[in-house]
């Protein structure tokens, strides 16, 4: 690595590094005032808060790595410029086109690591953080009203509603090959070992539509065996952020197989994947007026503008996300549609600057 280049990876990665540090440290101090109304009900301490608060910190960090990063490379290249920095880079042959480059590559592969390191760590820890808060407050994190899976032609519908968190409920739904419902069964006597789910002398109402209406006939009973994993179940009633993108993946296929809903998770999947080229999309924005090299233009406004640019591209993410949800099919582009946009308006003002340049 040149000399150069090894100053300008340094510099932003002290930046951003200090950057995302102070966030980290001003997130956690307000996320500890809304824990206050929590101290003192059940067993929750001032102790157990600040624990809770330790176990979320990898959250919290990756909730925060795009925006501190962004902040981070344009208080770098502020300091840098208003230094007088940046103009040595170009007496030194390294070009405006070649400094963008650089810049990009920089927040790609910055982003990439820290994300990657806190997406390894933060579901685990995220977990373990909810579920000690709702044991010390003397909440079942758990509980979950019901569960549907799909095998063969039988839809599969599961209940749940005692303290000790087991399936107290099934109802089968079979349909015939032109999916009109052939029978259904219900029945509240349940095995479940983890993998093989059984049900015995569950009652069986079959649908006579040979007559081109139903009728009723009651079958009597019949024992009933399904194989699925639990995991499948576990994951669906955790909250999005402490689940993997292993475990969001296998959510997406299992809903996509049993023909259930799988924006949620496809959009939170998407979102994260996302994150570095929404960091790009930001930089690509702020570039232009980083390298202003007028110096009245102070470091502040420099650092104002990034967060402008953050504040708006996350509420543009939320919105756009809102609004996709609502269309199944479309749901992965609540996430991508702001960064597309911001791409390309950055290529755009990008293109303007080097051609004035």
């Amino acid at each position: 690595m040149k000399i150069l280049e090894k100053y300008l990876f340094l510099s932003i990665l002290r930046a951003s590094f200090a950057t995302l540090l102070s966030l980290v440290v001003i997130f956690l101090f307000f996320k500890f005032l809304e824990e206050l109304s929590d101290i003192g009900n059940a067993n929750y301490t001032i102790r157990s808060s600040l624990q809770y608060l330790a176990l979320s910190t990898p959250f919290v960090i990756n909730s925060l790595t795009i925006l501190g990063l962004m902040i981070g490379i344009i208080f770098s290249l502020g300091g840098l410029n208003t230094n007088k920095e940046l103009q040595i880079f170009q007496v030194a042959t390294i070009s405006l086109k070649q400094l963008i480059n650089k810049i990009l590559f920089i927040g790609f592969i910055f982003s990439v690591i820290f994300l990657s390191a806190s997406e390894a760590i933060f579901p685990i820890t995220q977990k373990i953080a909810e579920n000690y808060k709702s044991k010390l407050l003397g909440k079942n994190n758990n509980l979950h009203s019901s569960f549907w899976f799909k095998q063969d032609n039988k839809f599969v519908f599961l209940k749940k509603s005692n303290k000790n968190n087991d399936f107290d409920g099934i109802q089968v739904f079979e349909l015939n090959n032109d999916s009109s419902l052939s029978s259904f069964s219900n029945n509240n006597n349940i095995s479940f070992d983890g993998k093989v789910l059984e049900s015995k002398n569950i009652k069986t109402t079959r649908l006579d539509n040979s007559n081109g209406y139903s009728m009723f006939e009651e079958e009597g009973t019949t024992d009933l065996t399904f194989s699925f994993d639990k995991s499948y179940i576990d994951n669906s009633i955790e909250s999005l952020k402490t689940l993997s993108l292993r475990e969001l993946l296998n959510l997406v296929l299992h809903s996509l197989e049993n023909d259930i809903s799988a924006g949620k998770y496809l959009t939170e999947m998407v979102t994260r994947l996302i994150r570095p080229f929404t960091l790009l999309a930001m930089v690509l924005v702020a570039i232009p007026y980083i390298l202003n090299f007028d110096r009245s233009t102070s470091i502040g406004n420099r650092i104002f503008l990034g967060i402008v640019i953050g504040v708006l591209t996350h509420l543009l993410t939320k919105i756009s996300t809102i609004i996709s949800l609502k269309f199944e099919f479309l749901s992965f582009l609540g996430p991508f549609f702001p960064t597309l946009i911001l791409i390309i308006v950055g290529l755009i003002l990008i293109k303007n600057k080097l051609t004035n340049n």
